[in-house]
């Protein structure tokens, strides 16, 4: 138990409860979430508990009650009947409530009231809880160790601060307030500010001689901007940035508006914004700003804008991440620095160093399934099956044996060229033996696609693409009429509009493929009446794709396209999972072109380890659970 139960039941003057709430394990977050139930089993007799109860009740918000009386009664009926709000109405309820905080407890209320109220809502309307962490973190996160506090309501509170203290903003308070003090003598913080006039290095000791408070000095009136910067000029460094001001002040304010209204980029308003951003990082530190600049920035961008945040790692390394030993910094920043630094020393050289190449491979460090037969019985299987196609059910039989053995083989002594998996398993060419193969291997992802694709990432992948202006090429204008099982084949096709390609180098030169090759290296669209001969004779890639004979609406025929043959499927999500597959199987690297989108599919859908996924995948699988929790 934590001193705020302790002090809270000893206010109320029910000091008895202390022991049996300690022997419970009652913490500050489980004593905001205490119910009926709770509360009876832990006070047995009712004088006390209707005591307890009432001051319970008045210390947590009656987030209903808050709603009632402000206006929002329709987000009740809302949430009461839908489960969810929309973003419209969660910024209303937001609104509502931060002026209830405010008008009750001021600009500044303490953190503990902010997450009170945060507990409050999770608790009163479970539907608005988050997956992550506790559940109360969307709506309130404390600050932590160089990490500002976040949350809707930290936010709204943060912006209206800022509204109301515009005019001010380069003038003195007008009232007193209490400064902290400094744990060092006068002597020690005056030898830290000759330290800090003369020296940017090393960081860590920057930041910690900037984090003592100086001891209070007489002065004659506000400083201005140059004499604070001449008495600190560290200040600047360590100041933060502020990722809004600076997209204000350079034309991003159309990318301002869509993040807090939309909570996601189009890749038109993500590469402006990136391109904004590293003209302010050159423009104050020159073309090679240091490493924990970058950084400092990347942090920046996902602390004041939660949805740019990736939930790979500590989430900032989609903007920004720094070299490794023989990995070369990444992300959208170091990118565009690198891009720019290029094109500045142009004239100086022809050629530039080799970029990564970020092509993913479907080779990867999974443990393979051990078979329950002897060699010596797999092997004689393995020899059937050459000489033998039927019957049918004890081909299937054995190759669903054969199968653990067959994927290390083509994994062994270097990979196995198709002609040579073929001449030794001739009958995996049979219908339904690679998907019987892969469910070997991965027991836990076959059936993946078929379980979240329409009810989890249809709609979150469509809403995603409606930003995009290539995306009209595949999305129906009766779109929202449509029903789901046809919206999911929509939904697949625009995944080559917002999961573009890389550059990647091949025999020297630096290939940078079209929107075209990425469509064909995936979904390959082609009108109805396509003869399919005349296009596997002009076809003359050899890596699995589909396609598809209709448009943008209906699909025709589908078509898995492998290796000189097209394997016909009854619907397009069958011919993607399908052709996901084989490159498992047959143990093939994701063509370049559509690398990107395989795997978005390996590692948002089928969850399958392996492989670096690209920035863009990071992006589209946050903003899909993201919609989801919100």
């Amino acid at each position: 138990m934590d001193s705020f139960v302790k002090e809270q039941l000893e206010e109320w003057n029910l000091s008895h409860l202390i022991e049996t709430f300690q022997e419970e394990g009652v913490d500050e977050e489980s004593f905001m979430l205490l119910d009926d139930a709770s509360i009876a089993a832990l006070i047995p007799r009712i004088g006390v508990r209707v005591k307890f109860k009432k001051y319970h009740s008045e210390l947590l918000e009656d987030i209903r009650e808050i709603l009632q009386n402000s206006g929002g009664s329709a987000l009740i009926t809302s949430l009461d009947t839908d489960m969810h709000l929309s973003l419209k109405e969660r910024h209303k309820m937001v609104r509502l409530l931060v002026s209830h905080l405010m008008e009750r407890f001021g600009e500044n209320p303490t953190a503990e009231i902010k997450k009170e109220m945060a507990l409050a809502i999770i608790d009163q309307f479970p539907c608005l809880k988050s997956n992550e962490g506790h559940g109360y973190e969307v709506w309130y996160t404390p600050c932590r160790s160089r990490h500002p506090a976040t949350g809707y309501l930290e936010e709204r509170l943060r912006n209206v601060r800022k509204r109301l203290r515009a005019p001010l903003r380069r003038h003195s308070y007008s009232h007193p307030f209490l400064l902290p003090e400094s744990e060092l003598s006068s002597t020690d913080i005056q030898t830290m500010l000759e330290w800090l006039k003369n020296n940017r290095s090393t960081h860590s000791q920057v930041q910690e001689f900037m984090s003592h408070p100086a001891p209070p000095q007489e002065t004659s009136g506000t400083k201005t901007n140059e004499e604070i910067n001449g008495d600190y000029p560290r200040f600047i460094d360590f100041s933060g940035m502020d990722i809004r001001e600076i997209l204000q002040n350079s034309g991003g304010s159309a990318i301002i508006t869509s993040l807090d209204r939309d909570r996601h980029l189009s890749l038109k308003e993500r590469r402006q914004m990136v391109q904004l951003l590293v003209y302010h990082l050159m423009e104050r530190f020159g073309e090679n700003p240091t490493a924990e600049i970058k950084k400092e920035m990347a942090l920046a961008i996902t602390a004041q804008f939660p949805c740019l945040k990736s939930n790979e790692g500590h989430g900032y390394e989609v903007w920004y991440t720094p070299c490794r030993y023989r990995h070369p910094a990444t992300g959208y920043l170091e990118e565009r620095l690198r891009n720019v630094r290029k094109r500045l020393r142009a004239p100086l050289r022809r050629h530039s160093q080799p970029q990564p190449s970020q092509n993913s491979s479907s080779r990867s460090s999974f443990p393979l399934p051990e078979s329950e037969l002897s060699s010596a019985v797999i092997h004689k299987m393995i020899e059937w099956l050459k000489d033998n196609g039927s019957p049918h059910s004890q081909v299937q039989e054995f190759m669903r044996y054969t199968a653990p053995h067959r994927a290390a083989w083509i994994r062994s002594t270097g990979t196995k060229t198709i002609e040579e998996i073929n001449r030794e398993y001739p009958r995996l060419n049979i219908p339904g033996m690679i998907l019987q193969d892969f469910e070997v291997i991965f027991p836990d992802h076959a059936d993946r696609l078929y379980e979240f694709w329409a009810p989890v990432f249809t709609d979150r992948i469509l809403l995603f693409a409606k930003k995009e202006p290539k995306a009209s090429d595949v999305l129906p204008e009766n779109l929202e009429t449509l029903p789901i099982e046809v919206r999911g084949e929509i939904a697949l096709k625009t995944l080559p509009v917002i999961l573009p390609s890389s550059p990647y180098r091949t025999n020297g030169k630096v290939v940078r493929p079209t929107y075209g090759e990425m469509k064909r290296g995936f979904i390959d669209i082609q009108p109805v009446g396509t003869n399919v001969v005349d296009y596997l004779s002009s076809d003359t890639g050899r890596d699995p794709h589909v396609l598809v004979l209709g448009d943008k609406e209906n699909s025709s025929q589908v078509f898995v396209i492998f290796n000189g043959e097209a394997v016909e499927q009854e619907t397009l999500i069958q011919a993607v999972d399908l052709c996901f597959k084989m490159f498992y199987v047959y143990d093939i690297n994701y063509p370049k072109p559509s690398a990107p989108i395989w795997g978005f599919l390996q590692h948002a859908i089928f969850k399958i380890p392996g492989g670096v996924p690209s920035a863009h995948c990071c992006l589209l699988k946050n903003f899909v659970f993201s919609v989801i929790d919100h």
